[in-house]
């Protein structure tokens, strides 16, 4: 028999009561064992992952990969805090390459590079790479990281990728930003894309929700959206995302004509100044690097399959768009550095556009990852000794 509805309306009550407690309860004690930070963190603290590869998903990829973040929210070693030469790589996840082991990404293998010139093991590349991540929040990430890391020596800057897929992905309802001109809470929505770990203080927080330290810790993991930005998480992968995405672009409509790309390539350029202006303003040297991919319009059936990305409302862009669009935005990136007199590594010129040096359109195999630690020491060395 249904009860009355008086009874009815007096457990929907205590159950809503019920719950309002727990989660005040739960408030005060992550208040507690979870302090407000007094630093910004690209990932979370402590942080460490250890990932086995899907045979025959993952080519250029042998063995299980170990992922781990150091106390500052970086994936690099502790040794910063004494080294001569300090370098911060920023981009999204072709710096992070959240795909190969520690010692295998590539702003490792360009540490030990260099030391090695050097012939003493005093540098120090600290990767700040995050899957995702553009050049809206690289504009935050280094005005806050050399803050807090204050005798960076060089900011090395991989970007692009992420900026055309964003483009890409949004179709009609894209509308460039100006890093300038940023409402107050679009920059707090900012803040919260571009650090795992954040004060308080630094939203300017006017609601319950952002304030909230157990929301804070949560959100970065819910951030992922079917064929959109992936996060930190679903970028640790041993293949099955990898299976699933290739699937969706095998699966789906091809788009042969890129869209409009100009309004898009104008935040991007101010962007890149913005970082390279910031950099120098902090006694950092700002050095741009051109994106590498796989893209081209000859692919091969075999190295078509290797393909995820290009994604949009309406379908997936071909390879062939894909890499005119890619293009655009390196020689925008060249232009800048040409313009404002920048230090720029033309990467893309550098890394073959083979299967061998890339898992699928864009992160580096472990070879890849070997050569953009070459290309970039030969490039670095004599720079980073004047």
């Amino acid at each position: 028999m249904t009860p009355p509805i008086g009874q009815r309306t007096a457990r929907l009550l205590l159950l809503l009561g019920s719950t309002l407690l727990a989660v005040l309860l739960g408030e005060l004690v992550c208040r507690a064992i979870l302090p407000d930070p007094d630093r910004y963190y690209i990932w979370r603290p402590g942080l460490v992952r250890v990932v086995t590869p899907t045979p025959g998903l993952m080519a250029g990829v042998e063995g299980p990969s170990r992922f781990t973040i150091n106390a500052d929210g970086l994936r690099s070693d502790s040794r910063g805090r004494g080294a001569a030469l300090k370098l911060l790589a920023v981009g999204g996840s072709t710096t992070a390459c959240t795909d190969l082991d520690d010692s295998e990404a590539w702003p490792r293998l360009l540490q030990d590079l260099l030391s090695a010139r050097r012939g003493r093991p005093d540098v120090w590349v600290g990767n700040a790479g995050h899957p995702g991540h553009h050049t809206r929040e690289h504009v935050l990430q280094v005005e806050r990281l050399l803050i807090q890391h204050p005798d960076t020596d060089a900011v090395l800057l991989l970007a692009g990728v992420n900026d055309l897929q964003l483009r890409l992905s949004l179709g009609d309802a894209f509308a460039p930003e100006d890093p300038s001109a940023l409402s107050e809470d679009r920059r707090r929505r900012l803040i919260m894309q571009s650090f795992e770990v954040y004060p308080e203080a630094a939203l300017g927080a006017t609601n319950l929700l952002d304030r909230s330290v157990v929301w804070r810790h949560i959100q970065p993991l819910l951030a992922a959206s079917p064929g959109g930005r992936q996060s930190a998480v679903s970028q640790l992968r041993g293949g099955s995302m990898l299976a699933r995405a290739r699937r969706s672009r095998r699966e789906a409509p091809r788009l042969d004509a890129l869209p409009d790309l100009e309004g898009a390539l104008g935040e991007y350029r101010a962007n890149l100044r913005a970082i390279a202006r910031e950099a120098r303003a902090r006694g950092a040297r700002p050095v741009l690097i051109t994106q590498p991919a796989l893209w081209r319009a000859d692919l091969s059936p075999e190295e078509e399959a290797l393909l995820w990305f290009g994604w949009a409302p309406d379908g997936f862009y071909t390879a062939a768009a894909l890499a005119e669009g890619m293009d655009r935005y390196n020689r925008a990136l060249l232009e800048v550095c040409e313009l404002d007199d920048l230090d720029c590594v033309d990467l893309a010129a550098r890394v073959p556009r083979r299967p061998a040096m890339f898992i699928d359109d864009v992160h580096f195999s472990e070879a890849g990852a070997r050569r953009v630690a070459e290309v970039l020491d030969e490039a670095l060395g004599p720079l980073l000794s004047d």
